[in-house]
C-alpha cells in the first residue's frame, strides 16, 4: 500500500485504504470526517503512554540502584525494564534492564568478595 493509497481513520488512527468508505476497525463513516490534504496520523494510545512510562521507570530506577539504593533499584530497574510491552524497541527500558543488571552483578561480585574476605580473617 502506497502512501497515497492509504488513509487514517479519524475516530481510531487505523490505516486503510482510500477506496474504503468505512474504518475497517472500528466502522466510522469516512465520509462524514473533513478532508484535509495531508492523512492524519494516529495518536499514542493509552497502553503505548503506559509502557513509555515503564521503560523511563526502568532507567530512574536503575541510576538510583547504582547510587542511592543497590539492590531494590537495580531489581526494580530489571522488572519494570521487561514488563514494558515492546521492551526491546524502548531506548529508556533497554537502557534500565542494561544498567539494572550491570548493577545486580557488581554488587553480587561485591559480596562474593565480601563474604571470601571475611571468611579468611
Amino acid at each position: 500500500m502506497a502512501l497515497n493509497d492509504v488513509k487514517f481513520c479519524p475516530e481510531c488512527g487505523s490505516k486503510n485504504s482510500s477506496d474504503k468508505k468505512f474504518c475497517g476497525d472500528c466502522g466510522a463513516s469516512f465520509e462524514a470526517a473533513i478532508k484535509t490534504a495531508q492523512p492524519t496520523q494516529p495518536t499514542k494510545t493509552t497502553e503505548e503512554k503506559s509502557s513509555f512510562s515503564l521503560g523511563v521507570v526502568s532507567l530512574i530506577a536503575s541510576i538510583l540502584g547504582l547510587s542511592c539504593f543497590p539492590l531494590l533499584g537495580s531489581f526494580v530497574a530489571v522488572i519494570t525494564g521487561f514488563l514494558t510491552t515492546d521492551w526491546k524497541s524502548d531506548k529508556f527500558a533497554v537502557a534500565g534492564i542494561i544498567i539494572g543488571f550491570i548493577s545486580i552483578a557488581v554488587l553480587g561480585g561485591g559480596l562474593i568478595l565480601l563474604i571470601a574476605y571475611l571468611a579468611m580473617v
